[in-house]
């Protein structure tokens, strides 16, 4: 509620491409702690909502969730990012904006095979701009 309102500007969409390559680089290395890093403001704002869930335990989960992807999956990899698609809108009173590609799709996606089946794992983002930076906030 306190998030900057967006115009969705040139410059603008160059900060949100720029947050979402280091975010795809990270998920396609599985690397879970870099993850963790750039979706922090979300796990403040999951933890004032919900301040009995233990935050600590929840983080590592999520962080083992992304390094498993990589270790127990030999061909994950993530759909490139292809400008051409990119759909981003503006929603919550022009205070977030959602990732997401003309195919209705999330922008960040990753591939892989589950039992002999090519399966998608899609990971939704809405950012906000909050003291001129992009945080994930959902």
């Amino acid at each position: 509620q306190k998030a900057e309102k967006i115009n969705l500007n040139p410059a603008e969409i160059q900060g949100i491409v720029a947050y979402l390559k280091v975010f795809h680089e990270a998920l396609s290395n599985g690397d879970g702690n870099k993850v963790l890093e750039l979706v922090k403001f979300r796990f403040d704002e999951n933890g004032r909502a919900f301040p009995t869930v233990d935050r600590k335990k929840e983080e590592l989960g999520f962080v083992k969730t992304i390094e498993n992807f990589k270790k127990k999956y030999p061909d994950w990899k993530m759909l490139p990012l292809d400008p051409e698609f990119f759909d981003f809108r503006v929603v919550a009173g022009g205070r977030m904006v959602e990732i997401i590609n003309k195919d209705w799709q999330p922008t960040i996606r990753g591939t892989y095979t589950f039992h002999g089946k090519k399966e998608e794992y899609p990971y939704r983002l809405f950012l906000s701009k909050i003291k001129g930076k992009w945080v994930v906030v959902r």
